[in-house]
């Protein structure tokens, strides 16, 4: 019985397909973990436009066969980083890479996605965590004067002709 569990289980993974999703800690920071699905924000800037901290590095890898590969790609990636972000206690992810392909063979269709990410949190400029972001405040409230936005861009004058 015992035997044909295990050929089961081996079989299925074989059907659905395989993922992987891990976490680096760069940091000697530690924050609570917070739930799967929690919001986390995604920093499409440099940086964020608080100070923060950051605690490490989220990683995904996926490959589906046939049917199960149309839930395969690259929003399904940047969702299983920011689970991974969740998991760490993070607030952000930042430098966000996602791709993936598709591929016909003799064994049929399948599609594979991968993602990276840096995960962090925000902090008061005196290096405390904050309370993580909520989906309905997207953004993290500093309050008055403790910390100076970065100034704006300007354009180099143009060259003189």
């Amino acid at each position: 019985m015992n035997r044909n569990l295990s050929l089961a289980a081996l079989l299925a993974v074989a059907l659905v397909g395989c993922v992987t999703t891990g976490f680096t800690r760069t940091s000697n920071v530690f924050v609570p973990p917070r739930g799967p699905g929690c919001y986390v924000d995604v920093v499409l800037t440099p940086q964020p436009a608080y100070p923060y901290i950051i605690l490490g590095r989220a990683t995904t890898e996926g490959t589906a066969p046939g049917l199960f590969a149309l839930g395969e790609g690259e929003t399904v990636a940047m969702q299983r980083l920011k689970d991974e972000a969740c998991a760490a206690g993070g607030h952000f992810i930042m430098n966000a890479d996602t791709g993936s392909n598709a591929q016909w063979t003799r064994d049929g269709f399948s599609r594979s996605s991968r993602g990276a990410a840096v995960v962090g949190i925000y902090v008061t400029p005196q290096g405390q965590p904050l309370p993580p972001p909520t989906a309905a405040s997207s953004q993290v409230v500093i309050p008055q004067g403790q910390y100076a936005p970065p100034p704006q861009y300007q354009a180099p004058p143009a060259p003189a002709r």
